[in-house]
């Protein structure tokens, strides 16, 4: 049963892929002397940010607030510290000379990856979903049960203080999502924004909770498994290879993240200079495409948050 339920998901999800690559100006348009972006560019810019929270937010949540939380690649390789620092380099770089060649070009690109990280997550919660079973269902139960308690300390300061931790412990997940707001100015019109945040809420709102709770209700020693919680997950699903298929979504999806703040930190450039009369800094290429600005926004703290093979930081830190 479970072999033919994944099998019509990525039918219906190759389908949808290829319907939406024939639609004309999906992710761009021209009008008035220039490019603009629609609000699935500006949404699947930031949700690559968001996906990034997903394999490190479960764990971090977890060693906080316990089994209540419900509501990497090291795992599978290891390489020294040069060869980690020559990577992360390399990934700046290559998203630099990505924006450099235009905006178009970074969404087109950008909507492409994430056709790999939308299909790989549906199959591991489909694959979640249908492997649940009694076992699994009594550590919701629990948790349920687990919250109420907390919750209830017999004061409503000492109730509100335990409802607003457990909520700051939880928020990690979406940060990075005021990203949308910073591209603001590669939309046309207000309306594209609304849309990219309701998108937003519909995929990672639903996603992140929902994944997080199948893989906390799973049988493992969170405490062995903190780092790779996720992959893990995905590796007692089906198999070791769509476990090395997760942790490599993972790797690519924080250097994607990366995209995410070049964007974002360029368009604040341009701002500033546009504040400042610094004309000469934000000339434009043939490519509309902010060639001066984007080598002087190199995201900051590359140390542990831009590795792509070791244990990140959140990405909502870039």
């Amino acid at each position: 049963m479970k072999t033919i339920i994944l099998v019509i998901l990525n039918l219906g999800l190759a389908a949808l892929f290829i319907y939406l690559l024939r639609r004309r100006q999906l992710l761009s348009y021209h009008h008035q002397g220039r490019w603009w972006l629609t609000w699935p560019a500006v949404g699947v810019i930031t949700l690559m940010d968001e996906f990034t929270s997903i394999f490190c937010v479960p764990a971090e949540v977890y060693r906080f607030i316990g089994l209540s939380a419900i509501a990497k690649v090291t795992s599978f390789s290891e390489f020294s510290e040069p060869v980690k620092m020559i990577l992360a380099l390399g990934i700046i770089w290559a998203v630099a000379g990505l924006n450099i060649l235009g905006i178009r070009e970074t969404a087109r690109f950008t909507f492409m990856i994430f056709i790999a990280p939308a299909i790989v997550l549906l199959n591991l919660i489909v694959s979640g979903l249908t492997s649940m079973d009694a076992e699994s269902l009594g550590q919701h139960h629990k948790s349920f049960r687990l919250t109420a308690e907390q919750l209830h300390t017999g004061t409503w300061t000492g109730d509100y203080s335990k409802f607003i931790s457990h909520i700051a412990f939880c928020i990690l997940a979406y940060s990075g999502v005021e990203s949308v707001l910073q591209t603001a100015g590669l939309v046309r019109t207000w309306q594209e924004i609304r849309k990219a945040y309701l998108f937003l809420g519909l995929t990672v709102g639903i996603v992140t909770p929902l994944l997080a709770a199948l893989a906390l209700s799973a049988p493992i020693d969170f405490h062995l498994h903190e780092g790779d919680l996720i992959t893990h997950y995905a590796s007692l699903l089906n198999g070791l290879w769509f476990g090395v298929i997760v942790a490599a979504l993972a790797s690519f999806t924080l250097t994607m993240a990366v995209n995410t703040a070049f964007v974002a930190s360029g368009e604040l450039m341009e701002r500033v200079a546009h504040r400042y009369s610094f004309h000469w800094l934000i000339a434009t290429n043939c490519r509309q495409s902010l060639h001066r600005v984007q080598p002087l926004s190199l995201p900051p703290h590359q140390d542990q948050s831009l590795s792509p093979l070791g244990e990140s930081s959140e990405s909502g830190g870039i």
